[in-house]
């Protein structure tokens, strides 16, 4: 790969972060707010954090996707296969400055590869504890 690919998806990385902050922080999108005391919330937010606590070991050219309710950026969408192109032994934290952000201190430990809308493949850092295998 070389500097201008390199770059190219630099840009494409940023770009995407950036829409997908403008969309969690979007105050017209409307939300129907769910009756947090109920056990059937309480329940399935326990669900939710039991999935995100389970990790995966994942392998060389295995298909993941994201675990339900764990999707936290655009690429891959809901359902499409990534390949996985590394484990990282240490992961990287991710540099966001800002504490309010999701993606604040979120360690990204897992390359994929993915096709993008153009179908171009593309590789992104992502955290493995979003991911399950594909199926």
């Amino acid at each position: 790969m070389n500097e201008k690919e390199r770059e190219e998806i630099a840009a494409l990385v940023k770009q995407m972060i950036e829409e997908e902050e403008e969309d969690l922080s979007n105050p017209n999108t409307p939300i129907e707010k769910p009756n947090y005391r109920s056990e059937e919330y309480i329940n399935y937010i326990r669900s939710v954090a039991a999935r995100f606590m389970k990790k995966e070991e994942f392998q060389l050219g295995q298909l993941v996707q994201w675990k339900e309710n764990l999707q936290n950026r655009i690429l891959p969408e809901e359902g499409q296969p990534a390949i996985v192109l590394k484990v990282l032994d240490e992961p990287i934290i991710h540099d966001n400055k800002e504490p309010g952000s999701p993606y604040f201190g979120e360690p990204l430990d897992i390359v994929l590869g993915v096709l993008d809308s153009k179908n171009r493949f593309i590789t992104l850092y992502y955290d493995s504890s979003r991911f399950e295998l594909y199926k």
